[in-house]
């Protein structure tokens, strides 16, 4: 039976192994390997942290993720059909792993960044869009 996620140590598992996925797959793994060309070791820790921050409230994560794809999408142009596949990604991973409120709340949470990021990125190009 599945738990819920209750630590750093499962959204590690979680980030792991969406980027398993993520990396290979045909419609965004470009982003990770080509435009990119991400370090794991180095990004992953990243994004552990920005989790960690969303879902415990640790205030680990100092970045900008909304600001880091604006700039991602200006280099190679993200579509919401490739938000939508990052979703369906993280959400068949969150689901094989766990199950339980703050797995919900992860999910939440990811479907609110994917609209926002949808949003920012769609009136970026608008020049009287204040980012």
């Amino acid at each position: 039976m599945k738990s819920d996620i209750r630590s750093i140590n499962d959204i590690r598992q979680v980030v792991d192994t969406f980027y398993d996925k993520a990396i290979i797959d045909e419609q965004i793994g470009h982003f990770f390997t080509q435009v990119m060309k991400i370090q794991l070791t180095e990004h992953l820790p990243i994004i552990y942290s920005f989790w960690d921050s969303v879902l415990f409230g640790t205030a680990s994560y100092k970045g900008n993720v909304m600001l880091k794809h604006l700039e991602l999408n200006r280099i190679s142009p993200i579509s919401d059909q490739h938000l939508d596949r990052w979703l369906h990604l993280w959400t068949i991973t969150t689901q094989e792993l766990y199950t339980g409120v703050k797995t919900e709340e992860m999910l939440q949470r990811a479907r609110d960044i994917k609209a926002l990021m949808s949003q920012k990125i769609n009136r970026s190009g608008d020049p009287r869009n204040i980012q």
